[in-house]
C-alpha cells in the first residue's frame, strides 16, 4: 500500500491508489487524463452514466483508459478532489455522426476502478445540485 500511495503522491493525487500517467503508460497502454466536474463524476460513482461527451481533441481509440479526476473550482489548490475513476473506453461516436458537433465526440464507456477520496467529503456536502458549472448555463 505504501508503494501505492507514494506513486500517487508522486502523480499529485495525495492517498489516491490510482497511478496518473500523462499519456502513456509501460507495456503501451494509451491513458487520457481529464477533468470531470462534480455531477458528473457522482453519476460515474453510481454507474449511472456510462458515456462521456468531450471534445473530440484527443486522438481517442476504442481500448484506451481514461482517467477522470474530480475537479471543483471550488475546492482550495489546484481544485481537483482526490477522487478519479479509471474507464476503458468502448465505444467512439465521432464529430458529426449522428448530428454531432465537428468538435465533439462521444466516449462509450466501462468503469473499471473507482476511488472516492473522503478527506473533502465534508466541503462536497456543501455542493448543491442547482449550482452550475462554467459554460452549463448557455446549454440549458
Amino acid at each position: 500500500m505504501h508503494g501505492q500511495q507514494e506513486q500517487a503522491k508522486n502523480h499529485g493525487v495525495q492517498g489516491s491508489p490510482l497511478p496518473l500517467p500523462a499519456e502513456k503508460t509501460l507495456g503501451g497502454e494509451r491513458v487520457h487524463q481529464l477533468k470531470c466536474w462534480p455531477p458528473e463524476f457522482a453519476e460515474l460513482s453510481h454507474r449511472y452514466q456510462q458515456s462521456q461527451v468531450r471534445p473530440a481533441d484527443r486522438d481517442f481509440q476504442v481500448g484506451d483508459t481514461l482517467v477522470l479526476r474530480e475537479f471543483d473550482p471550488h475546492v482550495i489548490g489546484d481544485g481537483y478532489t482526490g477522487s478519479a475513476c479509471r474507464a476503458e473506453i468502448v465505444g467512439i461516436t465521432r464529430p458529426g455522426a449522428w448530428c454531432l458537433p465537428a468538435h465533439l465526440c462521444v466516449l462509450d464507456i466501462r468503469v473499471k476502478h473507482f476511488h472516492r477520496a473522503e478527506a473533502l467529503a465534508p466541503a462536497r456536502a456543501g455542493y448543491r445540485a442547482e449550482d452550475t458549472c462554467p459554460g452549463q448555463e448557455e446549454a440549458e
